[in-house]
C-alpha cells in the first residue's frame, strides 16, 4: 500500500508532457531546465486538477509540494541558474495554490533556497521519512517481519536528523530548522 506522500508525488510525476518544448519553456537554454521545464508548467497550468481528490489538508498538500520540488532541484545537481530557475517556479507553485496563506511549518521560512544538492537530499529524504514514520512502526510490529532494512533504514535517517543538528550548531545555519522542528515533533508525539 502506497502513502498519501508517494501517491502525491507519483500523480505529479505522471504530468509528463508529450511535446519536450512547449511554448513557455522555448526561451530555456539550459538543458537541466529544458528537461523539467515543460513538466513543471504542466503542472501548474492545471494545478487546480493535479490536487483535487487529495484527502489533505490545504497546507499538507503545501507541505508535500515543497518536498516534490526540491526532488526536482535534485535534478539540477550542482548548476547554480538551474536551483535559482527551480526557486522561481516555487513561488508560482505558492501563489496558484495559495500555499502562503497557510502556517505549515514552525519556522517563518516556507522553504529555503539551498544550493547544495546534499542539503537538498537531506531535507527531502527526512520529510519523507517522517511522512512514511507510522506505516514503519506498524510494519516493524509484525513479528514474522524480517526488520533488518527497515532498522538500518530508521539508523541512517537518525543518523540525518543529527547531522542536521550538529550543522545547525556549528554553522549557525537555519536551513534545516524546518526538517529538525518536523522530526522532533513527529518523534515526540510518538
Amino acid at each position: 500500500q502506497k502513502s498519501d506522500l508517494l501517491k502525491f508525488y507519483k500523480h505529479l510525476d505522471d504530468y509528463k508532457v508529450p511535446d519536450r518544448s512547449p511554448e513557455v519553456c522555448r526561451d530555456q537554454s539550459n538543458q537541466m531546465i529544458l528537461k523539467i521545464c515543460p513538466d513543471l508548467r504542466n503542472i501548474l497550468q492545471k494545478w487546480t486538477n493535479v490536487w483535487i481528490g487529495y484527502n489533505i489538508p490545504t497546507s499538507g498538500i503545501c507541505q508535500h509540494l515543497i518536498y516534490w520540488l526540491y526532488g526536482k532541484a535534485m535534478e539540477c545537481e550542482s548548476d547554480y541558474y538551474c536551483f535559482n530557475w527551480i526557486y522561481s517556479m516555487f513561488y508560482e507553485f505558492f501563489v496558484k495554490a495559495s500555499c502562503y496563506k497557510y502556517e505549515m511549518f514552525d519556522s517563518q521560512e516556507i522553504f529555503s533556497r539551498v544550493f547544495n544538492a546534499d542539503t537538498i537530499k537531506n531535507k527531502k529524504d527526512l520529510y519523507d521519512f517522517l511522512n512514511h514514520y507510522s506505516y514503519i512502526k506498524e510494519l516493524l510490529k509484525n513479528p514474522t517481519k524480517d526488520k533488518t532494512q527497515y532498522c538500518t533504514y530508521i539508523k541512517y535517517m537518525f543518523d540525518i536528523y543529527q547531522n542536521m543538528k550538529e550543522e545547525r550548531r556549528s554553522k549557525l545555519t537555519k536551513v534545516y530548522n524546518n526538517e529538525i522542528a518536523h522530526f522532533e515533533k513527529t518523534i515526540k508525539d510518538d
